[in-house]
């Protein structure tokens, strides 16, 4: 388990490093006069009070110590320091790189995991953009999970998952643009567990954005995604479709300094399995719906940046006639409050 003084050490000395680096990269000239080098750097501290998602039932179950076998947490919720960098080379209006983030859990470390990232953008006017990313999430821990076709047999859920996002961005107006997007992903478990578990497929979406003053603007993004379980079991068989709405404002104020953001998004998870009741009665006709507010407060400087955040998610496992303790999403409430600092050059 980290300790505390070793995770934030270690979390500072990255914070030092940016740092020492912003002023000599302010300083450097483009090797050719055209080239020139971009750098983001931050550090946050969150703490998520439900790690696992866990519904009300098992977090009894845990605190309770009635199954050791099912847990491998420390406990519920937890403390996070997460680092992040990103850098790259920018020609004109086209900027391509690559970033690093990784999150450390104080009480939970099986739950650490990094994220290595590539990108490009790349502005076309004053009024389209574009933007490709690839995201490659390792080592993310799910819980212990039931071996499918195994009679009792628990095993450790670990996960990547591979994300590949284009979207463009156009502005009809001051008043007026949108973002439409296309997205694939490839959801990997590891080990025993892979089969039943990973799904493939992707995501369309179109974020629209209305600023009808230079200090507010609204947005509203709608998305559909849908994901297919690579290899189906006769009793089990994840695959879903996710339809979702998110909006909301965004305030800019003491001259754009300081920006003040709320989102609301709601999310209907259809599952998809052709298995009849009989042999998959978890996701026959199931569809799950959740909630979830976000709010963040953020304060600008040159090359500088300090902000609060709030998010709460509410999802509900819609499972009639099923046991409570299920080997996957159950009904959850979990609480995250991040505070933050980035820095760019």
């Amino acid at each position: 388990m980290a300790a505390w003084p070793d995770l934030l050490g270690r979390a500072a000395r990255a914070l030092v490093v940016l740092v020492a680096l912003l002023p000599a990269l302010t300083r450097a000239e483009p090797s050719d006069g055209d080239w020139e080098p971009r750098l983001r750097g931050g550090l946050e501290l969150l703490y998520n009070d439900n790690v696992l998602a866990l519904s009300d039932a098992r977090i009894d179950l845990f605190e309770s110590g009635g199954a050791p076998e099912r847990f491998r947490i420390n406990s519920v919720g937890d403390y996070v320091v997460r680092s992040w960098l990103r850098g790259g080379l920018s020609f004109g209006g086209t900027e391509f790189g690559a970033s690093l983030r990784s999150d450390q859990y104080v009480e939970n470390s099986i739950k650490n995991n990094e994220q290595i990232g590539l990108y490009l953008r790349s502005r076309f006017d004053r009024n389209d953009a574009l933007g490709l990313s690839y995201a490659w999430l390792r080592d993310g821990y799910a819980g212990e999970l039931q071996e499918p076709g195994t009679d009792g047999v628990i095993d450790s859920a670990f996960f990547d998952v591979h994300d590949l996002d284009l979207r463009l961005v156009h502005r009809f107006s001051r008043l007026l643009s949108m973002t439409p997007r296309l997205a694939g992903r490839l959801f990997v478990y590891d080990g025993s567990l892979n089969n039943a578990r990973s799904l493939a497929g992707g995501e369309v979406g179109l974020a629209t954005r209305v600023e009808p003053l230079e200090w507010l603007d609204f947005v509203v993004d709608l998305g559909f995604e849908h994901l297919e379980a690579l290899e189906s079991r006769p009793d089990f068989d994840v695959s879903f479709q996710r339809y979702a709405v998110e909006a909301g404002p965004t305030v800019r104020l003491l001259g754009r300094d300081l920006y003040v953001s709320a989102r609301y998004r709601y999310a209907r998870r259809v599952f998809t399995t052709n298995n009849d009741e009989t042999e998959d009665p978890s996701h026959r006709d199931r569809v799950d719906p959740s909630n979830q507010i976000q709010v963040r407060i953020e304060h600008f400087w040159e090359r500088f940046s300090i902000y609060v955040a709030y998010e709460r998610n509410d999802y509900h496992a819609d499972i009639p006639g099923v046991p409570t303790l299920l080997d996957e999403d159950t009904t959850f409430t979990r609480n995250l409050f991040t505070i933050g600092t980035t820095l760019r050059y």
